[in-house]
């Protein structure tokens, strides 16, 4: 019973959300992107009121974290005419079998244990249990010299979220937390399916779901990453960049995007190298207010590494924000780094998530706003990783080994992004079929 209250607790995130999806978004949302963006709001204000309870000294209950975003839902709710409720999008049974079977193949080898490591039991999950023990952010075990493999000021968001559903289920479930992976794949799924229809017609969206959901079930069980963060940070980042693929220019989408990227700064440091790339290739793209767009989306990451950073100097946390690296480059330390990143990009299929992506792009003829977008992003990403493991000053072979498959999934749903963000949905998969279908990026989404 605790493991499923435990997971309950994560599916039911979209009604803590809801509330704060603003109200000119809500109107052109899809359902399924609708639910995705949902949940990820919720996520955020369930972390960022845990993380502000803990700096005021306030001591956490369910109900003191999810009082004011429940208010908040039953409100809209009540505000929401029967007009303006929506309907699901059509999908063609294939395309929801394949969407159902990626589905099935992540959650299975989640549940089995057959994609995890270490850091469940050794960093993520004893956090989160401590927390929910204590209450609060435990500053005296985080800052006890004896848990330095504990990283005392690594992001919040993860430990926080479990321990509110520690809290609820009146423990934390380690075997449930693997469900963490099945979970946030099909939050991202929900976005992929909605947002792409923004953009083409029910048949091309529920393709490029389905391409997305095939692309989880080939790389994140391989990757080991259910029980950790990457799965929550990899939905925060690719619902962002779809986002702004598909909606950029949409009343709200903006700050979205924005609270998005302040939870992958959130959620781990390696999603500040995500939220530098977008920043910075959204720049580039010729559009009228992109200037204030990108100062918008930026400043709300700023101020939550900013709050993050604060807390952890002054309780005495500082770790990794504390001292700036140091690049150890040599050619054998940097083609030990390649040859292991290499090994790690196989995920176990030779390489065929890279070889569809690649046959993918060079089919598709996106805008290259698009291309600049999502492609920028992820060469900033890849080059930034790369980076990190060449700032350890012993031999990094190992740890590129145990991580570098984690790494590359960011730059690598970037590239899937690219692939299917061609105006008409995956239009790609629709030529072998014959009906591709065109329309521009303000068609109407399904009533």
């Amino acid at each position: 019973m605790t493991g499923i209250v435990f997971v309950a607790t994560l599916v039911l995130l979209p009604v803590l959300g809801w509330g704060l999806v603003p109200r000119r978004a809500a109107a052109w949302l899809p359902v399924p992107a609708g639910i995705a963006v949902a949940a990820g709001l919720g996520a955020v204000v369930v972390a960022v009121e845990m993380f502000a309870m803990s700096a005021l000294g306030i001591r956490w209950t369910v109900l003191r974290v999810a009082a004011l975003p429940l208010v908040l839902t039953v409100v809209r709710l009540a505000q929401t005419r029967r007009s303006e409720r929506r309907s699901w999008p059509r999908a063609a049974p294939l395309a929801l079998v394949a969407m159902g079977i990626g589905m099935l193949v992540t959650t299975y080898a989640a549940l089995t244990t057959r994609s995890t490591n270490a850091d469940l039991l050794l960093f993520w999950g004893a956090k989160a249990q401590r927390f929910a023990a204590a209450r609060g952010i435990d500053v005296p075990y985080l800052a006890d010299p004896l848990h330095w493999a504990l990283h005392s000021d690594y992001p919040p968001l993860l430990p926080c979220l479990w321990a509110f559903s520690s809290l609820a289920a009146a423990n934390f479930a380690w075997g449930a937390s693997l469900a963490t992976l099945p979970v946030f794949a099909g939050f991202l799924v929900l976005a992929v399916w909605g947002l792409a229809r923004l953009d083409g017609d029910d048949g091309v969206a529920a393709r490029s779901a389905a391409v997305m959901a095939a692309f989880i079930a080939c790389t994140f069980p391989a990757a080991g990453v259910a029980g950790n963060a990457d799965p929550v940070l990899v939905f925060f980042e690719a619902t962002a960049l779809f986002i702004l693929l598909f909606a950029a220019d949409r009343p709200g989408a903006t700050l979205i995007a924005g609270a998005f990227l302040a939870a992958c700064v959130l959620t781990k440091f390696e999603g500040v190298f995500f939220v530098a790339g977008l920043l910075g290739a959204s720049l580039l793209v010729p559009r009228r207010t992109r200037i204030r767009d990108t100062a918008i989306m930026a400043a709300l990451p700023a101020a939550a590494l900013s709050a993050w950073f604060v807390y952890c100097r002054s309780h005495g946390l500082l770790m990794y924000l504390g001292h700036p690296p140091r690049l150890y480059l040599s050619a054998e330390r940097l083609g030990a780094v390649i040859r292991r990143l290499t090994a790690g990009a196989s995920y176990g299929v030779a390489y065929a998530p890279w070889i569809v992506v690649f046959l993918l792009l060079c089919v598709t003829r996106a805008p290259r706003e698009r291309w600049t977008l999502a492609l920028g992003t992820a060469a900033v990403t890849l080059v930034a990783d790369a980076l990190v493991y060449l700032t350890a000053p012993g031999d990094p072979t190992l740890w590129v080994q145990w991580s570098g498959a984690r790494l590359l999934l960011t730059p690598l749903v970037c590239l899937y992004a690219a692939a299917i963000s061609e105006p008409g949905g995956a239009a790609a998969l629709s030529r072998s079929s014959g009906d591709r279908t065109r329309s521009t990026a303000s068609a109407a989404p399904a009533a």
